[in-house]
């Protein structure tokens, strides 16, 4: 039985690889959905309590209601600005996961690459090697005949 090849090996170890990147890579894809889901939503209910503070001036309110409404608006402003931040970290972990698996997936790529010129190689060593043999039977047998 032949040794296993090395590009053989180093295709698998570089496919594993792939893989697992490739599993890093949707992670980041759902947790940069996740956060974005969650910014909407924080959007929403700012617009939501935005409407709802007009509506309620227009019927008239307690100095202490309208505080408490702006201090409310405040504090989801903040968790909107925050949520941003985690967003644009986020997307920038996975822009780094993608170019991660892209890259390795070039790797796997290259590694095919070298592994069918091997196989070719040696497929043309092997027909060589058959075509000596069938002219030296070739000539033996014509030896033998004269």
């Amino acid at each position: 039985m032949k040794p296993r090849s090395a590009f053989l090996n180093l295709k698998q170890i570089s496919a594993r690889k792939s893989e697992q990147l490739a599993l890093q890579l949707k992670h980041q894809n759902q947790q940069v959905q996740h956060l974005q889901q969650q910014l909407q939503q924080l959007t929403d209910y700012h617009a939501e309590y935005q409407q709802q503070l007009g509506q309620q001036l227009l019927l008239g309110l307690t100095s202490a209601t309208i505080k408490n409404y702006h201090v409310f608006l405040s504090v989801l402003e903040h968790s909107i600005a925050h949520q941003q931040q985690q967003l644009v970290i986020s997307e920038q972990q996975r822009n780094k996961a993608q170019q991660r698996w892209r890259d390795s997936k070039q790797r796997e790529q290259g590694f095919a690459t070298l592994v069918q010129r091997q196989q070719m190689i040696e497929q043309a060593k092997h027909q060589q090697r058959d075509q000596k043999l069938m002219d030296e039977f070739a000539q033996r047998t014509t030896y033998r005949l004269s």
